[in-house]
């Protein structure tokens, strides 16, 4: 549907109020979520179209669709061969619905030996374009080995886009995950892969003279895999702090 800008406009009102009425714009918009009332009663949402007609187009569509908001299953299998593909919701898309509580555990299958699991977390939004590529996500996403948090992702360091982590294949994994409800629709994807890091790779160790290190992505210089130590200098105050 194409309208002619500032002439014909798609308005709605998202309680039936005409008081109130927000112009909807179907090529930077897109598709937009409306959520049932909590106590579970009707919700009425007036649409109405205005055009000045100057210009004919062939006409337009709106297609509303319910969607049933549940978790997929509570079970993530990680084959060792190849790429394996989860949504959060069992759908055939990757959208999902705000105010779910899901929580995963990911079974590695019991022959495989390899040492870490590769994490891709994809998330975006229905309005993603190039002016929005910075977008916040106020979901929570927490990555969990034997009942320790390794990674937790919410509004705080979350941006819409790609994130790539590993986890110990070895350790009991699980994924928790709060979502909050979104005027637009966002996208969820999670791909693992499985790999295998080399026993002998090389350690840093941070200390109180140096406590950083400069990582430059330079594969034939510096390997893929490193160990970061903190030295005794560096542990003792922690110690002291906690006792």
């Amino acid at each position: 549907m194409i309208l002619e800008d500032y002439a014909d406009h798609l308005y709605y009102y998202p309680e039936g109020n005409e008081s109130r009425p927000i112009d909807h714009n179907l090529e930077s918009d897109g598709n937009i979520v409306f959520y049932t009332n909590d106590n579970e009663t009707e919700r009425h949402i007036l649409w109405k179209f205005t055009s000045d007609g100057s210009w004919q187009s062939h006409g337009f569509n709106l297609i509303f669709e319910s969607v049933l908001c549940s978790c997929s299953s509570p079970i993530m299998s990680v084959s060792c061969f190849g790429e394996n593909l989860y949504h959060l919701m069992p759908t055939d898309n990757n959208f999902y619905c705000g105010n779910l509580e899901c929580n995963f555990i990911i079974k590695l299958d019991s022959f495989c030996t390899a040492s870490h699991i590769k994490i891709i977390l994809d998330t975006s939004s229905n309005q993603d374009d190039a002016d929005n590529t910075d977008e916040e996500i106020f979901d929570i996403f927490k990555f969990i080995s034997n009942d320790y948090i390794q990674l937790e992702i919410n509004h705080t360091n979350r941006y819409l886009g790609s994130w790539t982590f590993y986890m110990p294949a070895k350790m009991n994994n699980s994924i928790s995950v709060i979502t909050m409800p979104s005027f637009y629709p966002r996208m969820f994807e999670l791909r693992f892969n499985t790999i295998n890091v080399p026993e002998n790779i090389p350690t840093i160790e941070l200390t109180e003279s140096n406590p950083y290190y400069s990582y430059y992505l330079c594969p034939k210089i510096i390997p893929a895999f490193f160990l970061i130590k903190l030295s005794a200098d560096l542990v003792n105050p922690f110690i002291r702090e906690m006792t």
